[in-house]
């Protein structure tokens, strides 16, 4: 492993001398990935200290290598506007935290880039990694919130990996923040606390980039016989310790209090022992508190040996190092619950209490001085045996080879990258192999522009050229070329793999050119192309899709979308055609306008979910060809609102009756579709199941959403069209009762009326009759930062619909961990599983509203609904399904030879 290429590690200060939690977590984790014999480097700035002036180099540069076998290199700093820093970080510090919202900055953008560029930076060692990240197989930035991490990571962002060290403070809310954990390849946390906070504040879009590696600790070696026992205390003395930086942000001031407060409650002798660095003396004697101010080594373990407790009342903390130290040695401690990393290990682990206000600890204090030696040691043992199994050294390094292991395998090669463009509106182009920044080029407008880079990049098969425009590509502009740029030339040389593909993958204008034609063509905004390396020309034959609709936000298409991402990725040139096409989705989809557009030999697939014109065409089609069938909403729930898109239902159920002889090969993404087409005449049809990846979840939800929404109300929300099928009536009923249960909830119905607005009018009728349009929110149609925002925000979802060929929705919400209700009529039981509330009555909404709010109260009955939706949401992620999605292809192009072979 020596001889592969080094890991670097990326931190604002290093040294075996630091002792804050996130230095000596860098240094630890440095040594025993050396020792376990990866080639490690450290790059880091000449500042010595968080405590020292962050513009003063106080080391020198330059490379330095250390006995335990692995180099520091230390970059210069970067001059910085102290002024303007303290300004913004002022206001941070003193921002309440009761006010902070998770996809909502606490600041302006103006201040956010203040911050990020006025901390601790080296412009140095970001033009090191511009010029050198070719030379290293994996980046590991920590902690998070710095400007060496927040700057550097998105260079080498898909070899990144991020050590957050999160705490819940103002700086983590910040946009700037967010978007390195969206950026970050990989993510370890040091605790399951820590992952919990960051589902909070990031959402599932960082879930299948995270890894819970933990941190390990050495049990302590010395002595304290010899030590002598500070002014105060005596032998036999009976104290609880705390350890740590005296700050009140570390709670070490609320301890105190509370501490007050049961003296005056007790008689006991008890005293409260402070051990850590800090400037202000927190003695109060009267009151049995002793502070010792820093401590030796020695003396540090001999108080942890003869405390009866550790406190911990720290609200922030990501790992909290000092509380495995008390469990090594047999101690139970004392938690804040609010402090998610600190209160799980100890709810887990059973190896002591969490309170969160004073009264709470001052009634754990008295519970202490109840009990004997032997039950403390009792509970300091469970502690221990948690420690035993997550705080192990070889098992944390373990967990980190997992993620450098693959990392390190692959090899870099060199390419020269060359693309000639230009712009009808003057703006910058971001151009990222990737995710890593590999150039940026400034357009003006209507100037042809050549761009040129010979570039050293990780060797994979498949990698995406990603162009990044500085303007917003989500807002639709009736003429897309003023959002993007048009590409006259695109070429990729790479020596050892001469046979090199280009696949225009998203954001590309597909009115001009036919499928993956030569270029020019426009983008839409930002866009991508899939480049696939090869040392062989691509035989794989065309696999093409079509369906009637492509809508923004769309199940089917979403799933079509995905299909198509994973033919590409295998090397099949793979498009997808639709006869109408929303706006958002230009970028996305051919106009189905000729059955010629699709040649005679391509593979294709028919995605049915309505009566349409194109239908015929995809019968005609003479190669190979299956149909994923989507299901088709009875016609009658759409007679008394709209006659003719329910004459369309209809259609489409006479045409499903007359297409099993077109198509021998099919599928649904539900055993309850599955079971239409065999009722319909289909022979042996699979099941296809739709993905849901959380992964597409990593970005910004849209900020005035969150920020209007998240206000202590209980937000149950319910996701799909307004359409009579859905029974939002039916939800409003339920919710009136639900009211006199809880008064300060909303029911928020996100989706597009764009069939009938006649069943809307009638639900705001009947939201007004039932005195609870107050209360009531639609919101029509959204776009996919808003749809985020509103699953962020949720409480709670329900689902009442009465028809139904999957219900994506509902595992949807099951990511964002709230609770799932469901009624189990059509494919909505076989959706959900075992997850989930699944309804099997919903004919007294009164008396449904008193039994949910009932189940929905009890903590214990929502943990394990939540952890059964977490189980049951994996079935559905692309890795699970694309077994199904092989297998087909697979058969297509069999009969594709088998056909050519009789020719």
């Amino acid at each position: 492993m020596s001889k592969r290429k080094p890991i670097a590690l990326i931190t604002p200060w290093f040294g075996r001398e630091l002792t804050g939690g996130a230095e000596l977590h860098a240094w630890n984790v440095t040594c025993k990935l050396a020792e376990r014999g990866f080639s490690v480097e450290v790059l880091t700035t000449c500042c010595k200290a968080h405590s020292e002036d962050w513009a003063t180099n106080h080391l020198e540069d330059g490379i330095t290598k250390e006995k335990e076998g692995f180099l520091i290199r230390r970059f210069q700093v970067s001059e910085r506007d102290k002024i303007e820093f303290d300004r913004v970080c002022g206001h941070l510090i003193n921002i309440d935290k009761e006010i902070l919202k998770p996809g909502v900055s606490p600041v302006l953008e103006k201040d956010e880039i203040i911050f990020r560029d006025q901390l601790i930076n080296t412009e140095f060692l970001f033009q090191f990694l511009e010029e050198n990240s070719s030379n290293y197989a994996a980046f590991i930035f920590l902690p998070y919130l710095y400007g060496p991490i927040l700057k550097g990571l998105p260079i080498v962002a898909s070899r990144s990996i991020l050590l957050p060290c999160l705490h819940d403070e103002s700086y983590a809310y910040l946009h700037i923040t967010q978007n390195i954990f969206y950026q970050a390849k990989h993510i370890l946390w040091l605790s399951e606390g820590e992952y919990e906070l960051g589902l909070k504040l990031y959402g599932p879009g960082i879930i299948k980039k995270s890894l819970v590696a933990g941190a390990g600790i050495e049990p302590d070696q010395l002595s304290s016989k010899t030590v002598e026992i500070p002014i105060g205390l005596e032998p036999g003395d009976s104290f609880i310790l705390t350890l740590g930086r005296k700050d009140r942000g570390k709670g070490t001031h609320f301890l105190m209090d509370a501490f007050r407060e049961f003296k005056k409650r007790s008689e006991s002798e008890l005293k409260l022992v402070i051990a850590g660095p800090g400037s202000e003396k927190c003695d109060d004697l009267e009151n049995g508190i002793l502070d010792l101010g820093f401590v030796s080594n020695e003396l540090r373990h001999w108080l942890l040996e003869n405390c009866i407790a550790l406190a911990q009342p720290s609200k922030n903390e990501s790992f909290s190092r000092v509380i495995f130290e008390a469990w090594f040695l047999n101690k139970p401690v004392i938690a804040r619950r609010s402090c998610l990393a600190t209160a799980c290990a100890v709810q887990t682990s059973k190896g002591g209490w969490v309170a969160e206000e004073q009264e709470e600890w001052v009634e754990v204090l008295e519970q202490l001085i109840q009990r004997t030696k032997k039950s403390l040691k009792e509970i300091g043992l469970l502690g221990k045996s948690y420690s035993d199994r997550v705080a192990d050294w070889t098992s944390v390094i373990d967990r980190y080879a997992e993620i450098l292991g693959p990392m390190c395998k692959f090899q870099s090669e060199t390419y020269t990258l060359r693309i000639t463009f230009e712009s009808l509106v003057d703006q910058t182009v971001n151009i990222r192999m990737d995710e890593d920044l590999i150039g940026i080029c400034e357009l003006n407008a209507n100037k042809v522009t050549e761009f040129s880079i010979t570039t050293t990049h990780h060797h994979q098969r498949n990698q995406i050229l990603r162009l990044e425009t500085n303007i917003d590509g989500r807002v639709y502009e009736p003429d897309p070329r003023k959002l993007g740029i048009r590409i006259h030339d695109l070429d990729i040389e790479n020596q050892n793999a001469p046979f090199t593909h280009l696949i225009f993958r998203k954001g590309w204008n597909r009115s001009e050119g036919s499928g993956n034609s030569p270029i020019p063509r426009w983008t839409t905004g930002s866009a991508e192309v899939l480049v696939n390396f090869d040392e062989q020309p691509n035989t794989k034959p065309s696999v093409h899709q079509v369906l009637p609709n492509l809508g923004y936000g769309d199940a089917i298409g979403n799933h079509a979308i995905w299909i198509r991402d994973r033919l590409q990725a295998q090397g099949f040139h793979s498009d997808i055609y639709a006869r109408h096409i929303a706006p958002q989705m230009f970028g996305e989809t051919y106009v189905y306008s000729d059955p010629k557009q699709i040649p005679d030999n391509a593979v294709l697939i028919y995605h049915h979910s309505i009566g349409n014109e194109i239908t015929p065409w995809a019968c005609d089609h003479s190669g190979p060809k299956a149909l994923i069938y989507h299901n088709i909403t009875p016609p009658e729930f759409f007679e008394p609102y709209s006659r003719e898109f329910s004459s369309f239902l209809e259609q489409g159920h006479n045409e499903l009756r007359l297409l099993p002889k077109h198509f021998p090969i099919s599928a649904g993404d539900s055993k309850f579709n599955a079971t239409d087409l065999k009722n319909a005449g289909f022979k042996n049809p699979g099941v296809i199941p739709l993905s849901i990846d959380p992964s597409k979840w990593a970005y910004q939800p849209d900020e005035e959403v969150m920020s209007q929404y998240q206000d202590e109300r209980t937000n149950i929300l319910f996701v799909g069209r307004v359409v009579p099928n859905k029974r939002h009536e039916e939800l409003i009923y339920l919710f009136k009762f639900w009211l006199l249960e809880d008064p300060t909830s909303r029911l928020i119905f996100v989706g597009t009326n764009d069939i009938t607005s006649t069943y809307l009018d009638c639900l705001k009728l009947l939201a007004k009759k039932l005195k609870v349009e107050h209360a009531v929110v639609f919101t029509d149609h959204v776009n996919n930062a808003q749809l985020l925002a509103y699953y962020r925000c949720a409480s709670m979802f329900w689902c009442l619909s009465d028809h139904e060929g999957f219900c994506v929705p509902v595992i949807e919400a099951m990511w964002f961990d709230i609770p799932v209700v469901a009624y189990d009529s059509t494919a909505v039981g076989g959706t959900m599983g075992e997850a989930g509330i699944l309804i099997k009555d919903k004919s007294r909404p009164d008396f449904l509203a008193e039994s949910l709010y009932e189940q929905l109260s009890n903590p214990s009955t929502v943990a394990k609904v939540i952890s059964n939706q977490r189980q049951r949401r994996l079935h559905f992620l692309p890795e699970s399904n694309g077994n199904n999605i092989d297998n087909l292809i697979k058969t297509l192009i069999r009969d594709q030879k088998n056909n050519t072979s009789k020719t």
